[in-house]
């Protein structure tokens, strides 16, 4: 028999809880999460999501619940940064500053010509302790012609809106 261990209005809260049991070892179950993902204003009216285990395992949920409200596993800031910290390749050091110009490109590059640009996958790096500057390889795993065929497949469909439109208004 299910026993309802936790019930939350959010669907992120509920999918955290819900693979942190699943990390654990228990197996847990998600209820209405679809209704509520697919309609949020659906959570009151149902109740909200609610997260169920076996009656068997009630007792390690708990345990584990009570780990998550104190915090448990929650890694310390200076862990998660350092962890996150690409290393300079010319002194070793993570002390690194990350340069995102693309996102600056790929505004400039809309409001300019009504263009997209796709994020690509490369950052660029300055090593603070060496002064050192690299470009991080692709992170994302994407082929060499992802790009190019992206680029073309949108080319494609601003022509078809275009001819679309001139047929249309002649």
């Amino acid at each position: 028999m299910f026993t309802t261990i936790s019930r939350h209005f959010s669907p992120l809260d509920a999918s955290i809880i819900h693979g942190r049991l699943m990390a654990e070892g228990i197996p847990a179950h998600m209820l209405y999460n679809h209704h509520i993902w697919a309609n949020l204003w659906l959570a009151l009216a149902l109740g909200g999501i609610q997260i169920v285990v076996w009656h068997t395992h009630q007792e390690a949920a708990a345990k584990v619940l009570n780990k998550i409200s104190a915090n448990e596993f929650q890694l310390p800031d200076s862990e998660t940064q350092e962890a996150l910290s690409p290393i300079c390749p010319k002194c070793g050091s993570k002390d690194s500053l990350r340069h995102d110009w693309l996102p600056k490109l790929s505004l400039l590059a809309l409001i300019l010509s009504h263009i997209v640009i796709f994020p690509y996958s490369r950052h660029l790096y300055s090593c603070k302790t060496c002064k050192h500057d690299w470009i991080e390889k692709e992170q994302r795993n994407y082929q060499p012609g992802t790009l190019a065929l992206s680029i073309l497949i949108v080319s494609c469909l601003i022509l078809l809106i275009f001819f679309s439109l001139i047929a249309l208004f002649g």
